[in-house]
């Protein structure tokens, strides 16, 4: 017999960068995955939704900024044994089409800004937004050492 307490679900990430600088979210202590760290803005695909399509609805609802999807930045798996959680992550590029983001879940998130690659690795990153980070550096053109200006 199977055991259907432990689920995989799926996440999706948008890696937002503008003037050189990546947005990242800090998560609130009460949220279950990934307390306390800091995270490139997305969610949970919900049953019946396209990736892209919960990644702009979820941005939406976190930061209240519309975003066009772009390019597949990464796939990545996030198994955490000793909560039962198992998510296949999917990042993506994007861009802000509309607005300035904002805080619009303060029970999940305690503080947003922009930044620096430099300034990034100082921050407790969870371990999925500091490997979409490395990948960033790896792959696409930077300017001075930092990230791309703009995708």
């Amino acid at each position: 017999m199977q055991d259907t307490s432990k689920r995989i679900g799926v996440a999706v990430r948008a890696a937002l960068i503008r003037d050189g600088k990546v947005f990242l979210a800090h998560r609130s202590p009460n949220m279950k995955s990934h307390p306390n760290t800091w995270e490139m803005p997305g969610g949970g695909v919900e049953y019946g939704e396209k990736n892209h399509e919960a990644l702009v609805r979820e941005v939406k609802e976190e930061h209240g900024v519309e975003i066009e999807v772009l390019d597949l930045l990464e796939i990545s798996d996030g198994i955490r044994s000793d909560i039962g959680q198992h998510w296949v992550a999917v990042a993506y590029t994007c861009n802000i089409v509309s607005g300035e983001p904002e805080i619009a879940e303060p029970d999940n998130i305690q503080a947003i800004g922009w930044y620096t690659l430099e300034e990034a690795d100082k921050l407790n990153l969870s371990e999925g937004t500091r490997k979409y980070l490395e990948k960033i550096k790896k792959n696409y053109p930077v300017e001075d050492g930092g990230l791309p200006q703009n995708w």
